[in-house]
Parts: structure tokens; sequence; C-alpha cells
């Protein structure tokens, strides 16, 4: 099963619009930051409305050979700003006639010093193309080491070997390009979930490395063997409930959906040596889930997603009366 994803340059996309496509699926975003000449105007904040959507977030940016790689990614760098470390990934997007292999190879390694995930964005159309190559380059497998977003139209979803490049399998897929929905003009793709969710495991590992809270969150679950999923509910379950919890009988109730339709997984709330659990069906569909916190509570509470990438979406607390 894919993870459906759309990509954008110059719609503006706002937090409601958002929340349209992921009740079709599209909870990932990723939003072109640098075109290879300026960037499009709404680039920032349609990372910061997607992140505000709880939508796992990305950027491509795009160079070509009239600088070096390294400048083209800083432009890219500067217009992300403070959302950088909240990026998935960013894709070196190689698409311009007079491109070199050194100017991308320069672009991912900066990606990489500038600490985020680097992978390749072409297509077969250009990349075997050697009049698109200013260097000569006939097909390069230079990169075959390296992740690849592919576009090609005119394959039905894929992620098998694209025919180019020497790469064997690629982790995206942009299947159908601009696309009018919702008011907006999206491109539609397919990535590898495993490639997305690993890092989204990543991301939850710094904010533990930030945070008491998250770190003491982190040591339980680990105690208890469960997996680290849905980074951004630790926030969200404080914000809701905070003391909330222990003063009363207390219903908690957490809007969750699961990602991928062929698994599911289990919401757990942890209160010391004590666990409240509720299954989430494996459909695809969002999910209000309800657990039932009694006044015996130690008042320390860990919130942890187990056996499958599902994705909080809100987190409340009522009395339960």
């Amino acid at each position: 099963m894919y993870a459906k994803v759309i990509d954008a340059s110059f719609s503006r996309i706002s937090v409601p619009t958002f929340r349209l496509f992921r009740d079709e699926g599209y909870d990932i975003f990723v939003q072109d930051v640098w075109t290879g000449i300026g960037s499009p105007l709404p680039s920032y904040w349609n990372l910061y409305d997607s992140l505000e959507a709880k939508n796992i977030s990305a950027a491509y940016n795009v160079i070509n050979g009239a600088r070096p790689g390294d400048e083209q990614i800083d432009e890219g760098h500067r217009v992300i700003g403070d959302l950088w470390n909240e990026m998935n990934f960013i894709a070196v997007d190689v698409e311009v006639n007079g491109i070199t292999v050194e100017i991308v190879r320069q672009a991912l390694d900066h990606v990489r010093t500038l600490g985020q995930r680097a992978i390749l964005y072409s297509g077969g159309w250009f990349w075997a193309d050697p009049n698109r190559w200013a260097d000569g380059a006939n097909d390069p497998t230079d990169f075959r080491d390296e992740k690849l977003w592919t576009s090609d139209y005119t394959k039905t979803p894929t992620l098998l070997a694209p025919g180019y490049g020497g790469w064997e399998t690629a982790v995206g897929h942009q299947h159908k390009g601009t696309t009018f929905r919702h008011g907006v003009e999206v491109d539609l793709n397919v990535f590898d979930p495993a490639f997305i969710y690993k890092t989204e495991e990543a991301i939850m590992r710094r904010h533990v490395a930030e945070s008491k809270w998250y770190k003491d969150a982190f040591e339980e679950g680990t105690k208890w063997g469960l997996g680290l999923w849905a980074c951004h509910a630790r926030k969200d379950f404080v914000a809701a409930c905070g003391e909330k919890l222990r003063a009363s009988d207390t219903r908690l109730t957490v809007e969750i959906i699961a990602h991928q339709v062929n698994q599911g997984g289990s919401l757990i709330l942890l209160d010391g040596d004590k666990q409240y659990a509720a299954i989430v069906p494996a459909d695809g569909k969002r999910h209000q889930v309800n657990l039932y916190i009694d006044d015996t509570s130690k008042g320390k509470f860990y919130l942890w997603i187990v056996g499958a990438p599902l994705r909080i979406q809100r987190v409340g607390c009522t009395e339960a009366g």
C-alpha cells in the first residue's frame, strides 16, 4: 500500500483545504521552495499551514546549471526558515537544461550538511537525454544509490525500476501532473510508506532530545517496547489535558487516522504501570477514540501509537460523567 502525496508550486493552500485533501488520504505535502530563479510566493505559508493541519511536510528545490548547487539549496533553505527541521525530506529537483553531475552532487551534499535528508526528483524524459546535460552526461548512473522521486505520467502508480539512471526502485512516483482540485493546482504522487514514516519517527526523536517531558515519555515507551509514532501528539496532549487528568475521572478523546488501510494499530495511554488501550480499525478513515482514566491515576501520562503508522489529529479531555 502506498502513501498518498500532493505537491504544489504556486497555489496558496489553506488549512481547511489541506483538511479536504486529508479526507481523501492525502496527508503528506511537498512544496516547491525554489524554482531556479525565484521562490513561489506561497512557499513558506503553505508549509506552515500544512504542518498546522498535522500533515507530514517536505520541500523540493529546483536547481540549474547557472550557479553552484550549494548556493541554490541555500535559497530554498532561507525560504523554509524555522520550519527546516520539521521537513520530512528535501528533494533536489533536476529538470532544467544545462545542469551538470557536479552541480547535482553539490546540491545533495549541501542538503545533508544543513542536517536534512536529501532525495532526487527527475524523470526519464530529462535524465536520459544527453542534450539536457551541459557536461555531456548520458543517462548518468552516478546517483543510483540516492533515493529517487520519479516523474512519469504514462504509468499507473508504481515504485518499480523507473528505467533510467541505474535506479532499481524509487521511493516516490509523481503519476499525475497539474490537477485542479479543491480550488488549487497540485500534482499527485505515491511514496513508500516506510521511507516517509521512518523520518517521522526521527523528527519525534528530535523532540525527545529537546524536551524533558518527551525524554521521560521516550524512556517509558522504550521500557514497554512500544513503537514511536505521531510526533505532533505530544504537544497537543499536554496542551489539551494538563492537570485536568489528575483531578477526577476523565475521558480522553483522540481523533486519529490510519494511513495504511491494510494495517491498523493501537492507541495506548500509559499511566505508571497502568495501561489504557483502544484499537484503531485498519480502514484509512478518521476515528474518535475514547479512553477513560479513573481517579486512581498516578498523573504521569504517555500517549503512544503502536503497531502501525497512525496519525493523531486532535486531543481533548473532559470529565467523564
